[in-house]
Protein backbone atom coordinates (compact mmCIF):
# COMPACT_ATOMS: atom_id res chain seq x y z
CA UNK A 1 0.00 0.00 0.00
CA UNK A 2 1.50 3.36 -0.98
CA UNK A 3 1.79 6.43 1.25
CA UNK A 4 -1.48 8.03 0.13
CA UNK A 5 -3.58 4.91 0.72
CA UNK A 6 -1.78 4.21 3.98
CA UNK A 7 -2.86 7.66 5.16
CA UNK A 8 -6.49 6.83 4.29
CA UNK A 9 -6.33 3.34 5.82
CA UNK A 10 -6.48 4.68 9.38
CA UNK A 11 -10.07 5.74 8.75
CA UNK A 12 -11.31 2.70 6.83
CA UNK A 13 -12.65 -0.73 7.88
CA UNK A 14 -10.04 -3.49 8.02
CA UNK A 15 -11.74 -5.46 5.23
CA UNK A 16 -11.43 -2.42 2.95
CA UNK A 17 -7.77 -2.01 3.86
CA UNK A 18 -7.12 -5.65 2.95
CA UNK A 19 -8.41 -4.96 -0.57
CA UNK A 20 -6.38 -1.77 -0.90
CA UNK A 21 -3.26 -3.60 0.23
CA UNK A 22 -3.79 -6.18 -2.53
CA UNK A 23 -3.77 -3.60 -5.33
CA UNK A 24 -0.83 -3.46 -7.67
CA UNK A 25 1.21 -0.21 -7.67
CA UNK A 26 -0.41 0.75 -10.97
CA UNK A 27 -3.92 0.09 -9.64
CA UNK A 28 -3.23 2.01 -6.44
CA UNK A 29 -1.90 5.00 -8.36
CA UNK A 30 -4.99 5.15 -10.60
CA UNK A 31 -7.50 4.75 -7.72
CA UNK A 32 -9.94 7.70 -7.69
CA UNK A 33 -12.82 6.70 -5.40
CA UNK A 34 -13.54 4.24 -2.59
CA UNK A 35 -17.30 3.78 -2.11
CA UNK A 36 -18.66 2.12 1.05
CA UNK A 37 -22.36 1.47 1.72
CA UNK A 38 -24.28 -0.44 4.36
CA UNK A 39 -25.01 -4.01 3.22
CA UNK A 40 -23.41 -3.34 -0.17
CA UNK A 41 -20.15 -4.60 -1.69
CA UNK A 42 -17.08 -2.38 -1.86
CA UNK A 43 -16.83 -0.36 -5.08
CA UNK A 44 -13.53 1.06 -6.32
CA UNK A 45 -13.22 3.50 -9.22
CA UNK A 46 -9.84 3.59 -10.94
CA UNK A 47 -8.86 5.12 -14.23
CA UNK A 48 -11.87 4.94 -16.53
CA UNK A 49 -13.35 1.81 -14.94
CA UNK A 50 -14.98 0.49 -11.76
CA UNK A 51 -14.58 -2.75 -9.85
CA UNK A 52 -17.06 -4.31 -7.43
CA UNK A 53 -15.74 -6.58 -4.64
CA UNK A 54 -18.74 -8.79 -3.91
CA UNK A 55 -16.91 -10.60 -1.12
CA UNK A 56 -16.40 -7.37 0.85
CA UNK A 57 -19.76 -6.21 2.22
CA UNK A 58 -19.85 -3.46 4.84
CA UNK A 59 -22.12 -3.39 7.87
CA UNK A 60 -23.88 -0.43 9.49
CA UNK A 61 -21.29 -0.59 12.25
CA UNK A 62 -18.49 -0.31 9.65
CA UNK A 63 -20.03 2.87 8.27
CA UNK A 64 -20.75 4.37 11.69
CA UNK A 65 -17.23 3.68 12.94
CA UNK A 66 -15.65 5.07 9.77
CA UNK A 67 -17.81 8.20 9.94
CA UNK A 68 -16.77 8.81 13.57
CA UNK A 69 -13.10 8.46 12.63
CA UNK A 70 -13.52 10.85 9.71
CA UNK A 71 -15.01 13.43 12.07
CA UNK A 72 -12.46 12.72 14.83
CA UNK A 73 -15.43 11.63 16.99
CA UNK A 74 -16.90 15.15 16.77
CA UNK A 75 -19.47 15.58 14.02
CA UNK A 76 -20.32 18.97 15.56
CA UNK A 77 -16.88 20.37 14.78
CA UNK A 78 -17.44 19.43 11.11
CA UNK A 79 -21.05 20.65 10.99
CA UNK A 80 -20.47 23.25 8.28
CA UNK A 81 -18.90 20.69 5.96
CA UNK A 82 -21.53 18.06 6.78
CA UNK A 83 -24.26 20.55 5.78
CA UNK A 84 -22.60 20.52 2.38
CA UNK A 85 -22.56 16.73 2.30
CA UNK A 86 -18.86 16.07 2.76
CA UNK A 87 -15.87 16.01 5.10
CA UNK A 88 -12.37 17.02 4.01
CA UNK A 89 -9.40 15.08 5.38
CA UNK A 90 -5.79 16.11 5.70
CA UNK A 91 -4.14 15.53 2.37
CA UNK A 92 -7.09 16.97 0.47
CA UNK A 93 -9.18 13.79 0.36
CA UNK A 94 -12.89 14.63 0.26
CA UNK A 95 -15.45 12.19 1.63
CA UNK A 96 -19.01 12.48 0.32
CA UNK A 97 -21.68 11.49 2.84
CA UNK A 98 -24.86 9.57 1.98
CA UNK A 99 -27.74 9.90 4.41
CA UNK A 100 -30.94 11.78 5.25
CA UNK A 101 -30.95 15.58 5.39
CA UNK A 102 -31.98 17.36 8.58
CA UNK A 103 -33.88 20.45 7.42
CA UNK A 104 -34.24 23.69 9.31
CA UNK A 105 -36.08 26.93 8.72
CA UNK A 106 -36.80 27.68 5.09
CA UNK A 107 -35.70 24.23 3.99
CA UNK A 108 -32.04 24.91 4.83
CA UNK A 109 -29.97 21.79 5.38
CA UNK A 110 -28.80 21.87 8.99
CA UNK A 111 -27.13 18.47 9.15
CA UNK A 112 -27.43 14.81 8.25
CA UNK A 113 -28.73 11.70 9.99
CA UNK A 114 -28.96 7.99 9.20
CA UNK A 115 -25.60 7.99 7.42
CA UNK A 116 -25.46 4.80 5.35
CA UNK A 117 -22.67 5.39 2.86
CA UNK A 118 -19.38 7.18 2.21
CA UNK A 119 -17.57 8.04 -1.01
CA UNK A 120 -13.87 8.72 -0.49
CA UNK A 121 -12.32 10.77 -3.31
CA UNK A 122 -8.60 10.01 -3.28
CA UNK A 123 -6.43 13.11 -3.69
CA UNK A 124 -2.94 12.85 -5.14
CA UNK A 125 -0.39 15.50 -5.93
CA UNK A 126 -0.02 14.29 -9.50
CA UNK A 127 2.92 15.78 -11.43
CA UNK A 128 1.29 17.36 -14.46
CA UNK A 129 3.13 19.74 -16.79
CA UNK A 130 0.40 22.01 -18.24
CA UNK A 131 2.45 22.71 -21.36
CA UNK A 132 -0.47 23.11 -23.77
CA UNK A 133 -2.15 25.68 -21.54
CA UNK A 134 0.97 27.48 -20.33
CA UNK A 135 1.81 28.57 -23.87
CA UNK A 136 -1.54 30.38 -24.06
CA UNK A 137 -1.66 31.93 -20.59
CA UNK A 138 -0.02 35.26 -21.47
CA UNK A 139 -0.86 37.74 -24.19
CA UNK A 140 -0.22 41.44 -24.77
CA UNK A 141 1.69 41.72 -21.51
CA UNK A 142 -1.03 40.27 -19.28
CA UNK A 143 -2.28 36.88 -18.16
CA UNK A 144 -5.54 35.55 -19.54
CA UNK A 145 -8.58 34.64 -17.46
CA UNK A 146 -8.98 30.86 -17.71
CA UNK A 147 -11.99 28.65 -16.98
CA UNK A 148 -11.29 24.91 -16.71
CA UNK A 149 -14.31 22.64 -17.25
CA UNK A 150 -14.72 18.94 -16.77
CA UNK A 151 -16.79 16.19 -15.16
CA UNK A 152 -15.99 15.00 -11.61
CA UNK A 153 -12.54 13.40 -11.22
CA UNK A 154 -11.35 14.71 -14.59
CA UNK A 155 -8.40 16.58 -13.10
CA UNK A 156 -9.64 20.19 -12.83
CA UNK A 157 -7.96 20.65 -9.45
CA UNK A 158 -4.76 19.05 -10.75
CA UNK A 159 -4.66 21.45 -13.71
CA UNK A 160 -5.24 24.52 -11.53
CA UNK A 161 -2.59 23.41 -9.03
CA UNK A 162 -0.05 22.82 -11.80
CA UNK A 163 -0.76 26.17 -13.43
CA UNK A 164 -0.52 27.96 -10.07
CA UNK A 165 2.90 26.40 -9.46
CA UNK A 166 4.20 27.29 -12.91
CA UNK A 167 2.84 30.84 -13.01
CA UNK A 168 4.08 31.62 -9.49
CA UNK A 169 7.63 31.34 -10.80
CA UNK A 170 7.14 34.77 -12.42
CA UNK A 171 4.32 36.54 -10.54
CA UNK A 172 2.52 36.42 -7.21
CA UNK A 173 -0.40 33.98 -7.19
CA UNK A 174 -3.13 33.78 -4.52
CA UNK A 175 -4.95 30.46 -4.17
CA UNK A 176 -8.33 30.48 -2.41
CA UNK A 177 -8.56 26.87 -1.21
CA UNK A 178 -11.99 26.68 0.41
CA UNK A 179 -12.04 22.89 0.75
CA UNK A 180 -8.29 22.42 1.16
CA UNK A 181 -7.99 20.38 -2.01
CA UNK A 182 -5.79 22.58 -4.19
CA UNK A 183 -2.92 22.81 -1.70
CA UNK A 184 -3.58 20.68 1.40
CA UNK A 185 -1.31 21.38 4.33
CA UNK A 186 1.36 18.82 3.46
CA UNK A 187 1.64 19.75 -0.26
CA UNK A 188 4.64 21.82 -1.28
CA UNK A 189 3.73 25.44 -1.97
CA UNK A 190 6.05 27.61 -4.11
CA UNK A 191 7.39 30.82 -2.61
CA UNK A 192 5.42 32.87 -5.15
CA UNK A 193 2.13 31.20 -4.25
CA UNK A 194 0.02 32.34 -1.26
CA UNK A 195 -2.66 29.89 -0.11
CA UNK A 196 -5.73 30.87 1.94
CA UNK A 197 -7.11 27.57 3.23
CA UNK A 198 -10.67 27.12 4.46
CA UNK A 199 -11.86 30.56 3.37
CA UNK A 200 -15.18 30.80 1.52
CA UNK A 201 -14.18 31.79 -1.99
CA UNK A 202 -15.98 35.15 -1.98
CA UNK A 203 -14.35 36.13 1.35
CA UNK A 204 -10.92 34.78 0.43
CA UNK A 205 -10.79 36.57 -2.93
CA UNK A 206 -11.52 39.94 -1.30
CA UNK A 207 -9.00 39.31 1.47
CA UNK A 208 -6.30 38.36 -1.05
CA UNK A 209 -6.99 41.55 -3.03
CA UNK A 210 -6.71 43.68 0.12
CA UNK A 211 -3.65 42.07 1.69
CA UNK A 212 -1.60 39.90 -0.69
CA UNK A 213 -1.24 41.94 -3.91
CA UNK A 214 -1.77 39.01 -6.31
CA UNK A 215 -1.41 39.21 -10.07
CA UNK A 216 -3.42 35.99 -10.42
CA UNK A 217 -6.18 34.55 -8.22
CA UNK A 218 -6.92 30.80 -8.39
CA UNK A 219 -10.01 29.06 -7.03
CA UNK A 220 -11.81 25.79 -7.64
CA UNK A 221 -15.47 25.11 -8.46
CA UNK A 222 -16.98 28.56 -8.92
CA UNK A 223 -20.74 28.46 -8.54
CA UNK A 224 -22.41 31.32 -6.62
CA UNK A 225 -23.33 34.92 -7.36
CA UNK A 226 -21.27 36.11 -4.35
CA UNK A 227 -18.17 34.43 -5.76
CA UNK A 228 -18.71 36.01 -9.18
CA UNK A 229 -19.16 39.43 -7.54
CA UNK A 230 -15.84 39.03 -5.70
CA UNK A 231 -14.17 37.94 -8.95
CA UNK A 232 -15.56 41.07 -10.58
CA UNK A 233 -13.76 43.13 -7.94
CA UNK A 234 -10.59 41.29 -8.85
CA UNK A 235 -11.02 41.95 -12.55
CA UNK A 236 -11.54 45.65 -11.88
CA UNK A 237 -8.32 45.60 -9.86
CA UNK A 238 -6.35 44.24 -12.80
CA UNK A 239 -6.08 40.69 -11.43
CA UNK A 240 -6.35 37.65 -13.70
CA UNK A 241 -8.49 34.64 -12.77
CA UNK A 242 -7.90 30.89 -12.98
CA UNK A 243 -11.11 29.09 -12.01
CA UNK A 244 -12.89 25.79 -12.62
CA UNK A 245 -16.46 24.53 -12.81
CA UNK A 246 -18.21 21.17 -13.12
CA UNK A 247 -19.51 20.74 -16.68
CA UNK A 248 -19.20 18.29 -19.54
CA UNK A 249 -19.17 21.00 -22.20
CA UNK A 250 -19.03 24.77 -22.75
CA UNK A 251 -22.72 25.01 -23.55
CA UNK A 252 -23.60 23.15 -20.35
CA UNK A 253 -21.39 25.47 -18.28
CA UNK A 254 -22.84 28.63 -19.77
CA UNK A 255 -26.35 27.55 -18.82
CA UNK A 256 -25.39 28.21 -15.19
CA UNK A 257 -26.13 31.87 -14.36
CA UNK A 258 -22.96 32.51 -12.28
CA UNK A 259 -20.67 31.10 -14.98
CA UNK A 260 -22.59 32.91 -17.72
CA UNK A 261 -22.41 36.17 -15.75
CA UNK A 262 -18.66 35.81 -15.33
CA UNK A 263 -18.33 35.20 -19.07
CA UNK A 264 -20.45 38.25 -19.91
CA UNK A 265 -18.41 40.40 -17.51
CA UNK A 266 -15.24 39.56 -19.42
CA UNK A 267 -13.96 37.31 -16.66
CA UNK A 268 -13.25 34.43 -19.06
CA UNK A 269 -10.85 34.78 -22.01
CA UNK A 270 -10.12 31.11 -22.53
CA UNK A 271 -12.04 27.91 -21.76
CA UNK A 272 -10.31 24.54 -21.48
CA UNK A 273 -12.52 21.42 -21.44
CA UNK A 274 -11.12 18.20 -19.96
CA UNK A 275 -12.18 14.89 -21.47
CA UNK A 276 -12.67 13.01 -18.20
CA UNK A 277 -10.86 9.91 -19.47
CA UNK A 278 -7.32 10.83 -18.45
CA UNK A 279 -6.53 13.10 -15.51
CA UNK A 280 -5.90 16.62 -16.72
CA UNK A 281 -6.18 15.77 -20.41
CA UNK A 282 -7.59 18.72 -22.37
CA UNK A 283 -10.17 17.84 -25.02
CA UNK A 284 -10.57 21.33 -26.45
CA UNK A 285 -9.56 24.94 -25.86
CA UNK A 286 -11.83 27.75 -27.00
CA UNK A 287 -11.27 31.51 -27.12
CA UNK A 288 -13.88 33.92 -25.78
CA UNK A 289 -14.14 35.71 -29.13
CA UNK A 290 -14.72 32.41 -30.91
CA UNK A 291 -17.58 31.52 -28.57
CA UNK A 292 -19.13 34.99 -28.80
CA UNK A 293 -18.97 34.86 -32.59
CA UNK A 294 -20.79 31.54 -32.66
CA UNK A 295 -23.44 32.82 -30.26
CA UNK A 296 -23.90 36.02 -32.24
CA UNK A 297 -24.19 34.26 -35.58
CA UNK A 298 -26.78 31.87 -34.16
CA UNK A 299 -29.00 34.14 -32.12
CA UNK A 300 -27.38 37.37 -31.10
CA UNK A 301 -27.43 36.84 -27.33
CA UNK A 302 -27.44 34.22 -24.58
CA UNK A 303 -31.17 33.58 -24.45
CA UNK A 304 -32.03 30.00 -25.22
CA UNK A 305 -28.58 28.64 -24.55
CA UNK A 306 -28.86 24.85 -24.40
CA UNK A 307 -26.75 21.76 -24.56
CA UNK A 308 -25.32 19.42 -21.98
CA UNK A 309 -24.03 15.92 -21.63
CA UNK A 310 -25.78 14.73 -24.76
CA UNK A 311 -23.91 17.38 -26.75
CA UNK A 312 -20.42 17.05 -25.33
CA UNK A 313 -18.77 17.47 -28.72
CA UNK A 314 -21.21 19.93 -30.27
CA UNK A 315 -19.69 23.20 -29.04
CA UNK A 316 -22.05 26.04 -28.15
CA UNK A 317 -25.58 25.22 -29.32
CA UNK A 318 -28.45 27.72 -29.38
CA UNK A 319 -32.21 27.35 -29.70
CA UNK A 320 -35.27 29.53 -29.20
CA UNK A 321 -36.25 27.64 -26.02
CA UNK A 322 -34.18 27.69 -22.84
CA UNK A 323 -32.81 29.90 -20.09
CA UNK A 324 -33.78 33.54 -19.74
CA UNK A 325 -30.57 35.57 -19.67
CA UNK A 326 -31.96 37.65 -16.79
CA UNK A 327 -32.65 34.59 -14.62
CA UNK A 328 -30.30 34.67 -11.65
CA UNK A 329 -31.69 31.66 -9.81
CA UNK A 330 -29.93 28.37 -10.31
CA UNK A 331 -30.54 25.53 -7.87
CA UNK A 332 -27.67 23.60 -9.39
CA UNK A 333 -25.16 26.47 -9.21
CA UNK A 334 -23.25 25.07 -6.26
CA UNK A 335 -20.81 22.34 -7.36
Amino acid sequence: MDEVLSDLARYLPSRTCTVLDSLSPEEALSLREIRLKTNCPLLLSAGAGRRVFHGVVHTKDDIDTTFRKLCASSAYSHRNEIRGGFVTLSGGHRVGIMGTAVLGEGGRVEGMRDVYGLCVRVARDVPFPPTGLMSRMRRNGRFVNLLVLGPPCSGKTTVLRSLARELSRDVQVSVIDEREELFPSYYSVPVGCDVLRGYPKAVGILQALRTLSPRIVVCDEVGTAAEVSAMGDGLRSGVSLLVSAHAYSIDEALQRPPVRELFLAGGIDLIAVLDGKRVGHVREIREREEILEQITSANGDFSGLCGGRDRVRSGVVLSQQGIDADDRSDPQASP
